[in-house]
């Protein structure tokens, strides 16, 4: 049997941890995410940082995403495609990595922003 309960934990933004860390951006090409269903929370608190990442001449963003509720709270496609659109990033792919009929499917999705 399952059972549930809070706990507390301390977290930050990634434009911050990136700070804190002193982490050299123009060193990655690519921003990816998996975050069990609050990356639209992370690209979020690092809108001010999302044009650092460049891949060749493209900047890119990958991400796993639903297009159901997959968490209590969660983000989903539509919600992602529409955040990243307002900083010029545009969907290049979307492949569905696991599905449930009648529920919904998971995506890893690429945005693109030339």
């Amino acid at each position: 049997m399952f059972t549930s309960h809070d706990i507390q934990i301390k977290s930050t933004t990634l434009a911050r941890l990136i700070d804190i860390e002193q982490i050299n951006l123009s060193s990655y090409g690519a921003l990816i995410l998996d975050t069990q269903g609050s990356e639209l929370l992370v690209l979020k608190s690092a809108s001010s940082i999302l044009e650092k990442f460049r891949f060749v001449k493209t900047r890119f963003v990958k991400t796993e995403v639903a297009d159901f509720d997959s968490y209590d709270g969660c983000c989903q496609f539509a919600e992602i495609t529409d955040f990243l659109r307002q900083y010029g990033f545009r969907l290049s792919r979307k492949v569905p990595v696991a599905a449930q009929e009648g529920v919904g499917t998971y995506y890893d999705a690429l945005y693109v922003r030339r």
